[in-house]
């Protein structure tokens, strides 16, 4: 269970770093005034998913570790959601 934790700490680590970014996005945009912006789909992009993800994370952890003692599935979804990190970073800056 040490190493699925282990783990499953960077992924949540990983995924809320990117939800403070997103704030932090959407914060400048709002202070700008700019008309527009932020948008429905910019506040779910940078705020809802990584919220969402961390949310996922932590309850299976919660889950994995007191109620069902899985290790290998837990190791699973967290380095599935690591994975889709990449993916989301390189749209996260808005592409090339």
């Amino acid at each position: 269970m040490r190493g699925a934790n282990i783990l499953t700490g960077c992924a949540v680590f990983a995924w809320t770093m990117m939800l403070l970014i997103g704030v932090s996005l959407i914060q400048g945009v709002t202070s700008q005034n700019v008309p527009g912006y932020p948008n429905a789909g910019q506040i779910k992009f940078y705020l809802l998913y990584p919220a969402l993800v961390v949310a996922v994370l932590v309850a299976c952890a919660w889950l994995f570790n007191g109620i069902w003692r899985r290790a290998s599935t837990l190791a699973l979804l967290s380095g599935a959601s690591l994975l889709a990190a990449l993916p989301y970073v390189m749209f996260f800056g808005g592409g090339v």
